[in-house]
């Protein structure tokens, strides 16, 4: 194989390479991985528009060359430059596949390009613009809206190609469809952080959210609570109708309760029949308005599968900090709190004390 042959293939080592460790690299607890991955995608930005560039400008295109584009392709990797004085675009065939537009027409049009950018991504696009025009390399992970309404992840690599007297001339680099690594990211937080039947937090979620509220306490003094739910005559329903329906009903319970709530506040499922609510910014006076909306709640019976099912709640409910400053306590405290709410005839609330 000869030399342009050999830099093609180590072209394609690095951003297989970086492929790789860019996926392990989105676990946070695997920092090294993803030190390697931005080391390998830069590496991979100057070898293969280098070994671009010179195949494009020296010789004839080679097998070589051919087998390149053909796995980029099939990596959904394409290449880009940007002239920014003239706001002119070029890209390889590729985008073609991660953006279901001619590349011809993206490079006639380049106000095609920009209207594609998910207008929440509009900004960190522009910090990332002026990174590169100052001279600095650029990873950027944004969106892209299709002309079909589907929205794509890409991750934009970018390097600025300096003159001689070292001003920005042109900007270049990769761009890589990375939606399913997004969706695997995605599917594997959900398993992680909520609950499979109702989709509410879990508790490892109700455990990060509180560690966040107590946190922001600390700068802006905030009392929460912890409120515990438990579904009064459930076990019956289940019993009678069997677990699908309770199933059902859950969901249905789930739905109502988050109705209720603020955009600030977290319900969660910690198993079984049993919720915990935790609100932010509350008072003793706000969390009894609060109970007794959640106890009303139930006042309306819930239609599954052609049966009125009626069922209730008890409530117990504890305040951080002064019921404790350990969610752990809280839950317990709480839970207490409840067990005094049924044993005085269910369907009722009481603070922990």
């Amino acid at each position: 194989m000869n030399n342009h042959g050999v830099g093609a293939y180590k072209s394609l080592i690095i951003v297989m390479f970086s492929f790789f460790a860019i996926n392990i690299g989105m676990n946070e607890e695997f920092n090294i991985y993803s030190i390697l991955g931005w080391l390998g995608l830069i590496a991979a930005i100057i070898l293969l528009l280098a070994y671009l560039r010179h195949h494009k400008f020296v010789r004839q295109s080679t097998p070589e060359d051919a087998n390149l584009k053909k796995i980029l392709d099939e990596l959904n990797i394409a290449t880009w430059a940007l002239d920014p004085y003239s706001g002119s675009y070029s890209f390889s065939s590729s985008i073609e596949s991660i953006t279901c537009c001619k590349a011809r027409d993206l490079m006639l049009n380049p106000t095609l390009w920009s209207k594609m950018v998910h207008p929440y991504d509009i900004l960190l696009l522009r910090e990332a613009d002026k990174e590169l025009m100052a001279g600095r390399k650029s990873m950027l992970e944004y969106r892209i809206m299709l002309t079909d309404g589907r929205v794509r992840w890409i991750q934009r690599l970018g390097i600025p190609v300096m003159d001689q007297a070292g001003k920005v001339k042109r900007l270049t680099g990769l761009i890589i469809d990375v939606s399913e690594q997004k969706q695997e990211e995605e599917n594997i937080k959900q398993k992680a952080y909520y609950d499979t039947l109702t989709g509410l937090a879990n508790r490892s979620m109700l455990e990060y959210y509180f560690a966040h509220c107590q946190a922001s306490s600390r700068h802006f003094a905030q009392n929460l609570a912890i409120v515990f739910i438990d579904l009064d005559s459930f076990k019956a329903v289940n019993d009678r109708f069997g677990h699908n329906t309770g199933d059902i009903l859950l969901k249905m319970v789930a739905a109502r309760l988050k109705n209720l709530l603020r955009g600030n506040d977290l319900l969660s499922r910690l198993g079984g029949d049993e919720f915990v609510v935790l609100l932010t910014r509350v008072s003793r006076e706000s969390l009894i308005g609060v109970a007794e909306r959640i106890m009303s709640t139930f006042s309306e019976p819930f239609e599954v599968e052609g049966y009125r099912l009626m069922i209730g709640a008890s409530l117990g409910i504890s305040i951080y900090p002064d019921d404790g400053e350990d969610l752990e306590i809280l839950i317990h405290n709480a839970d207490q709190a409840m067990y005094q709410a049924k044993n005085q005839g269910k369907n009722n609330y009481r603070f922990y004390s």
